[in-house]
């Protein structure tokens, strides 16, 4: 039987490249690729900013990714589609970036797991979506205020930029634990794995870890 949950472990890790799944979900599910990231972000919230309705508009979202795909070198089992319709100040929950995965691979990670990871990426989406929108907010005080002489608008960029300073440390938190605690610790248990339901439990330890850091915010 030992002989057995060997050669399983290594058909899943050497044979199938599970780990590389991983690490695909972690680069661009949750976004450690920043490249591919900010460049999915800002395509996507372009166009939001300039009135499209993203719903209607897979053509154009796919062209966003398409876009973010250029500035990586991004697994080509991702899609992006907008599922449902457009409900106003609440149309990143839409959003769903699709990994492919084939069997039996998805007997570790499962679509219930893919359906999570969205929850994830959808999360972070949001995040960028207020730096994005700070930004913004900053060049439109700027260009009514050129001179800086209103000190209503000065208090109003105070407050922007204390905004701001908050959603970036949540950035950085993200990031850290994300990135690096959690994956550190998958990377740890996988080298210990003797059979596929300790390879299934890793990577539900790792996503748990991931997932119990969004659902606490």
């Amino acid at each position: 039987m030992n002989l057995v949950n060997k050669a399983a472990v290594t058909y899943f890790v050497d044979e199938l490249k599970i780990n590389d799944h991983f690490e695909a979900l972690k680069s661009y599910l949750l976004m450690s690729d920043g490249m591919f990231g900010q460049s999915l972000s800002k395509g996507i919230f372009t166009l939001i900013d300039s009135g499209v309705d993203i719903t209607a508009s897979p053509a154009k979202l796919n062209s966003a990714l398409h876009d973010a795909m250029e500035c990586s070198t991004v697994n080509r089992r991702l899609s992006l589609q907008s599922l449902g319709n457009q409900v106003t100040g609440d149309v990143l929950n839409t959003l769903v970036l699709k990994y492919d995965i084939d069997w039996p691979s998805n007997i570790i990670i499962t679509d219930n797991m893919l359906f999570k990871y969205n929850e994830i990426f959808k999360f972070l989406l949001k995040l960028n979506h207020g730096c994005f929108m700070l930004d913004r907010i900053w060049f439109l005080l700027g260009s009514v205020d050129k001179r800086g002489s209103s000190p209503q608008l000065r208090r109003l960029q105070i407050f922007r930029y204390e905004v701001a300073q908050c959603l970036h440390a949540v950035q950085i938190y993200m990031t850290h634990q994300l990135h690096n605690i959690s994956w550190h610790e998958l990377q740890e248990t996988l080298k210990t794995a003797t059979c596929v339901s300790e390879l299934q439990q890793a990577h539900e330890n790792y996503f748990e870890q991931c997932y119990g850091e969004v659902v606490t915010w």
